[in-house]
């Protein structure tokens, strides 16, 4: 968000080192370290809505969802109607316990009506294809707004959206037809970011999407060879993670598990909420292995 790329510039000194020495230990896979300077730099400054935000994120990166509310928590009893801080902690909720109860409430509450135009409609949109509200979610996409670049600057065209809707409403030919033109646009955003994994693993995503299986795992192996997590734990992470829905959606099922069982407590690995709730995990969902994966990842009381 625009909002908190300001704030973060806007940072007194020491707690600007301690921030940004932070992100570069998470690329770094040092998540202890990372940790740490953000907890320090959020007890300098217990107002820092960046210090905030950064150190719930990875305490959700690594599963901590319970330090990670507790956080979001404490700043929403001083700052009620943040919508970032509120959507975050819904966000955290449903990858926890897969509860979308907290993410309603914050779309259609009182801070909805201070929230950017665009980030509300994302959150909207994504929160009917979780409910596979897909008429909803087409109503929304009708409208003009929402960001086709999501939080961790992965290019989403909105045609994409639409033929998610589409499939999800069963019309065949108007999913193919959106998603073509997703994969099209997808195409020539690469063109303009020669060796982008980001935009390169969409583009794999939306080729399974439609059904072409050995572009999609070349172009997703290609994005992960580009930056794999040895190089940038963060970017890689979140780009494997993509490409075991690459592997489910084409069939590779056994792939596709293997990488969710290795991943359980890795960094960006699968989560209760998103296994549950996700349409791109609907093609694991009659495999028994996919079935104790999601027990073993349930909340515990």
């Amino acid at each position: 968000m625009t909002e908190l790329a300001a704030a973060r510039r806007s940072l007194p000194n020491d707690i600007r080192v301690l921030f940004f020495t932070a992100m570069i230990e998470r690329r770094q896979n040092n998540w202890s370290d990372a940790t740490r300077h953000l907890e320090r730099a959020l007890a300098l400054d217990p107002c820092s809505i960046p210090a905030i935000s950064e150190l719930a994120g990875t305490y959700g990166v690594l599963h901590r969802y319970n330090d990670a509310v507790q956080v979001l928590d404490n700043a929403l009893a001083w700052k009620p109607l943040d919508f970032g801080l509120g959507y975050l902690g819904a966000y955290m909720e449903t990858l926890w316990k897969g509860d979308l109860r907290r993410w309603d409430a914050v779309v259609n509450g009182k801070s909805s009506e201070t929230a950017d135009a665009n980030d509300l409609i994302t959150a909207r949109v994504d929160l009917a294809l979780k409910k596979r509200d897909y008429q909803k979610a087409g109503q929304i996409l009708a409208q003009s707004g929402g960001s086709e670049f999501d939080d961790n600057g992965f290019f989403t065209p909105r045609e994409w959206k639409q033929g998610i809707v589409a499939r999800g409403l069963g019309d065949k030919s108007r999913a193919i037809s959106a998603f073509t033109k997703a994969h099209g646009r997808a195409a020539v955003a690469l063109r303009d970011r020669t060796a982008d994994p980001k935009t390169q693993m969409v583009l794999a995503q939306i080729a399974a999407d439609l059904g072409r299986k050995d572009e999609a795992l070349r172009e997703g192996q290609r994005a992960l060879d580009l930056l794999p997590p040895e190089k940038d734990s963060v970017n890689g992470y979140q780009l494997l993670a993509r490409l075991i829905t690459v592997y489910a959606a084409v069939g590779e099922t056994d792939r596709a598990l293997d990488l969710l069982e290795k991943g359980m407590h890795l960094p960006y690995g699968p989560t209760y909420g998103s296994l549950k709730l996700d349409e791109v995990w609907d093609p694991l969902r009659a495999n028994p292995r996919f079935a104790r994966l999601l027990t073993a990842l349930a909340p515990r009381d």
